[in-house]
């Protein structure tokens, strides 16, 4: 199982890594890295395992860059293929981003300067940018049925749904008190969005044929900081908090729980091993069992 783990450090140069886990030894290998001169908001590998691009690699920062994973005298070499960058524009840093699982061929990012763009990393090319909020936006979420519906977040408090069929026209899903932090769609519901926002300990899980009916998952004794939705089940949301906390929940229910000892910053959820999952803390990370 291989992971990609990056650093978010303001003060120092930061990092790109990926690392493998052996199942049978329960060990963590290093397989290469690649310094970077800004803080990595996010990495994410080649969303589709059904095909040969398995060993592309997407991390933004203060642009989109993309890495491929080479085989290099018995060594994996994580070698800068390409970036994507505005040209007509000055680049805000790159917020998040996300990898379209249907037509994976499309990305697309948010920035701190409000914009959201749509890139067609075969071509290299930018299909559309647009002012999608009044604050930063934090997050965005490609739809796992149509891969023109996405969602997405900003610290104005604002979750809006687009279709960029139709991308002057979008459907607010709710104005939060606070920063709206995450964003996801429900791996298999494209009905369902999981949300987080900041300084609160719940987890907000809308329907979009009902945006009036909100269920609200409480059981973290502090700010949640990151969530997951499983990949291989669609009633089950991983998340963690300022409480040390790694929960999974099912129905509504928090039905399995991990403590690491200290604030959690973020987790994911193989999509390959459905029964491993990780999370950080610090600067450790930790693969769990479920």
């Amino acid at each position: 199982m291989r992971l990609a783990i990056c650093s978010c450090d303001l003060e120092h140069k930061n990092f790109v890594e990926v690392i493998q886990f052996n199942k049978q030894s329960q060990q963590l290998l290093k397989l290469d890295s690649f310094n970077l001169q800004f803080p990595v908001t996010k990495a994410m590998f080649y969303p589709n395992y059904q095909t040969s691009n398995q060993d592309l690699l997407i991390c933004a920062n203060d642009m989109l860059r993309i890495f491929s994973i080479n085989q290099d005298q018995r060594k994996q070499k994580l070698t800068q293929k390409s970036f994507l960058r505005h040209e007509k524009r000055r680049q805000a840093p790159v917020t998040a981003f996300d990898w379209s699982t249907i037509q994976p061929h499309l990305v697309i990012q948010s920035s701190y300067d409000t914009a959201i763009s749509l890139w067609d990393i075969n071509r290299e090319e930018l299909e559309f940018t647009f002012q999608a909020h009044e604050k930063s936006i934090n997050d965005v979420s490609f739809s796992p049925a149509d891969p023109s519906i996405f969602a997405s977040c900003a610290s104005d408090g604002t979750v809006r749904v687009f279709d960029r069929r139709k991308i002057e026209i979008s459907q607010q899903i709710t104005q939060l008190d606070n920063q709206a932090l995450r964003v996801q769609f429900n791996k298999f519901d494209p009905h369902q969005l999981a949300i987080i926002s900041n300084n609160n300990n719940q987890i907000h899980i809308y329907d979009l044929r009902n945006v009036q009916h909100v269920l609200n998952l409480e059981k973290h004794e502090k700010e949640v900081n990151g969530i997951a939705w499983n990949p291989t089940c669609a009633n089950q949301l991983l998340s963690v908090g300022e409480d040390g906390n790694a929960l999974i929940w099912e129905g509504g229910k928090a039905i399995m729980g991990y403590n690491c000892g200290e604030p959690a910053d973020n987790c994911g959820w193989s999509e390959l091993n459905k029964e491993w999952c990780s999370l950080i803390h610090g600067d450790i990370l930790e693969i769990l069992h479920v």
